[in-house]
């Protein structure tokens, strides 16, 4: 279970990086982009972001079903890390993903803020998921 542990405190650091420079550099940046060019820029992005982003969500997920099913000492510290991917996807799922399917089809200011706002759960979940794999990682 050592290898999972690795793999684990792997996606959630990058994630919590990842997630850090969107939150403070790629979002805020979309109030600044021309308006011609503005659907097409967040397609862009999405295109892109998809393919660095999903493999660590699906590698996190894995390694937390993992060792919550099969933990390597008994505690709920499992239990809360699987909550938090959960509370990811669905973060995921139901706030960001359709704000930005909305602005792939043009500018719209308040989705832009609804975006930033709605994110800052997602930079601190995956600021939570990242402690607590380095934490499950030095503790095993």
């Amino acid at each position: 279970m050592r290898i999972v542990l690795v793999l684990q405190a792997l996606a959630s650091l990058n994630l919590m990086g990842l997630i850090g420079c969107i939150q403070w550099i790629h979002y805020p940046m979309f109030a600044r982009l021309d308006k011609p060019e503005f659907a097409a820029s967040v397609r862009w992005h999405g295109e892109r972001i998809t393919w660095l982003v999903g493999p660590w969500m699906l590698l996190e997920l894995i390694c937390s079903a993992l060792l919550y099913l099969f933990p390597p000492w008994p505690s709920s510290v499992f239990g809360w890390g699987l909550g938090l991917v959960a509370a990811l996807w669905l973060s995921t799922g139901l706030l960001q993903v359709p704000l930005h399917s909305r602005l792939s089809q043009g500018y719209d200011p308040l989705a832009v803020r609804r975006l930033v706002a709605s994110n800052w759960l997602r930079t601190l979940l995956w600021s939570g998921r990242g402690l607590l794999s380095l934490y499950c990682l030095v503790t095993f």
